[in-house]
Formats: structure tokens, C-alpha cells, sequence
């Protein structure tokens, strides 16, 4: 049995309902705000998801809720040991991985390398401005940001420095590896123009070859290896690109979009992706026998 623990719930429930329902009797999906107060729960695998989107509050919660786990259940994605987006991305800088460096507006070193953009450190969405080129561009950008954002979101905000991931086709490539319970899986390359990639904008026959051909071989399997490792995560999706063949990790989902709808994929990249989706659930299965 896997006891699913997220924020948003209805995310492992769409991979589950579109790709492998014969896992519905396996995992139990349980918001955050349920889980607190339940006092037992059948023995099985623990998965602690969108733990980089949690509030301090909630992390205190979930840290406790944790400890009343151990023993009895194996714990993924402990909140002790994961490290949140803006904690990974200074890890993997201070470790020579990251040719870029997040910041806090308030904390700018005289060294920081433009452009740069600004992001949310617990938001998926991407970046929230364009490519900023000098202190004075940034010093305009933060101050167009919503009172919120200024205010409430202040502690969360990140100047992040920009690396470029672009191939010598102009095409960026954002590349994706799920992790699930140490088995990782391929997911999938995106290809696009624009520098901030959250879909396919792009698909030819050299991309899904290209795709294929990732899927099949994953030659970064040793440097994601240790990047999640040094994340903390056991459950999640790394998205990154590359820089001059260097792994550049932007981020670690743990609680993705595991594989779209079969609707929602171009045809073209629809049996790569199917695969990588059965090879996602057969892992979840195991997971579920422990």
C-alpha cells in the first residue's frame, strides 16, 4: 500500500485514472489537511509530496506527522532531509553543478550575473518576468510586482541568474526524469523556442526521434542519480537542460504531472510516452508490494 500525502491530491489521481487504473486499489491519495488528523494508518509506504510548496507551518506539521509514521512505514520524500527549491538550487551551485545561483532580492551579491529573471520559489508556473539585464531592469521588475507578491510572498521570491540551454538548433530543451522510490524513469524532452518551457511547442520527426532516443538510452543517469540523492527526494520530477553537455537542474517536482492525458499529447510522441507511462506505474506497483 502506498499513502499518498499531498496538497493537491487529484495529481497522482489523473496518472491513475488516464494510465493505470489497475493501481487504484494500491495508492490512497490523502490531502495534507486530512492526513494531521488521523491517528493510524495500515502499515505501507509513505510518500510526502509538494513538500516544496509547504508553508513553514505546514512543514512543521508534516515533520511531526512523520516521526508518528517511522517505524512502521517506509517514508519518502521525508520532510527532514528534503530540501526546498531555493535550498537545491544553492546546494547545486555551491557544488559546482549549477552554473547559476538563486538569490533573495534583499541579499544580491556585486557579482551576480545578468540577465536574471524572478520566480516563486513554491510555484510551478515558471519565471514571473522576462530575462532582466542589468540591477536596474530587476530594481523596475520588483517594483511592478503585486502588492502580494511584495508582501506576502516576499520571503519566497527568487532572482534566479540565467543559464542558457538552447541547441545549436536555437531549440531549448527542457528534459524531465521521474524518480519513484529509486527506480528513475525517462519522461520525456520538450522542445521549444522560447526559453521558458512548460510544453511540446515544437514537434518534428528529428524531435521524436531525439525524444525516443533519451528515453530509451538516458545518458544522464549518473549525475540525476546524485542530484536527487542530494536533494532528499525519492518521489518527484527533475526538470532540467544542458549547458555545453553539464546537467542544469531548474527544479524538482515533487508532485508532478506524471504523463498527460492521452488527449492531451501529439500523436507523433504518443507510444514513447505511453511507454514511459507503463514503466512509471510497474514501479509504483513494486513500491506498493513493500
Amino acid at each position: 500500500m502506498i499513502h499518498f500525502f499531498a496538497a493537491y491530491p487529484d495529481t497522482i489521481k489523473h496518472f491513475i485514472d488516464a494510465w493505470a487504473p489497475e493501481l487504484g486499489g494500491q495508492i490512497r491519495p490523502v490531502a495534507y489537511r486530512k492526513a494531521w488528523f488521523q491517528r493510524s494508518r495500515p502499515p505501507g509506504v509513505c510518500i510526502f509530496s509538494d513538500v516544496e510548496l509547504l508553508s513553514a507551518g505546514q512543514l512543521f506539521f508534516a515533520r511531526l506527522f512523520s516521526r508518528r509514521l517511522q517505524g512502521d512505514h517506509e517514508i519518502f520524500n521525508h520532510p527532514d532531509r528534503c530540501l526546498n527549491r531555493f535550498a537545491l538550487l544553492q546546494a547545486l551551485h555551491d557544488r559546482g553543478i549549477n552554473r547559476f545561483s538563486a538569490r533573495r532580492p534583499g541579499r544580491l551579491p556585486r557579482d551576480l550575473k545578468f540577465p536574471v529573471f524572478l520566480r516563486r520559489e513554491t510555484d510551478h508556473r515558471g519565471s514571473m518576468s522576462q530575462l532582466l539585464y542589468s540591477p536596474g531592469e530587476l530594481e523596475h521588475a520588483v517594483a511592478k510586482l503585486s502588492f502580494r507578491s511584495r508582501w506576502f510572498l516576499w520571503r519566497r521570491l527568487m532572482v534566479v541568474e540565467y543559464v542558457g540551454c538552447a541547441g545549436a538548433d536555437g531549440l531549448f530543451r527542457k528534459y524531465s526524469v521521474m524518480n519513484v522510490g529509486g527506480t528513475l524513469i525517462p519522461r520525456h524532452i520538450l522542445f521549444s523556442p522560447n526559453w521558458v518551457t512548460k510544453r511540446a511547442d515544437f514537434v518534428s520527426a528529428a524531435t521524436v526521434e531525439e525524444e525516443l532516443g533519451f528515453l530509451e538510452n538516458f545518458p544522464h543517469r549518473e549525475p540525476v542519480t546524485e542530484i536527487f540523492r542530494l536533494a532528499g527526494v525519492e518521489y518527484g520530477r527533475m526538470d532540467y537542460g544542458l549547458n555545453n553537455g553539464r546537467v542544469q537542474v531548474w527544479e524538482i517536482n515533487t508532485n508532478p504531472t506524471v504523463v498527460p492525458i492521452p488527449g492531451k499529447i501529439d500523436k507523433r510522441r504518443l507510444p514513447a510516452q505511453t511507454r514511459s507511462a507503463a514503466l512509471i506505474a510497474q514501479a509504483l506497483a513494486a513500491l506498493g508490494q513493500k
